[in-house]
């Protein structure tokens, strides 16, 4: 379920902020250590670092 509203929320600019909330809600991953320039897994960072990535 993680994978899937990660990518859904960064492609789909109108569930973004409805991806983002579920994140936030389940707070999934969140206190999980992320090696220097690796991508976290939480849903709120994950939608916003890989959707900027993919609009630049």
């Amino acid at each position: 379920m993680n994978f899937t509203a990660g990518w859904i929320g960064i492609y789909d600019k109108q569930y973004r902020d409805r991806c983002v909330a579920l994140g936030l809600k389940t707070g999934l991953y969140k206190d999980e250590k992320v090696s220097k320039g690796c991508t976290p897994n939480y849903l709120p960072e994950f939608i916003t670092i890989e959707s900027y990535k993919r609009s630049t």
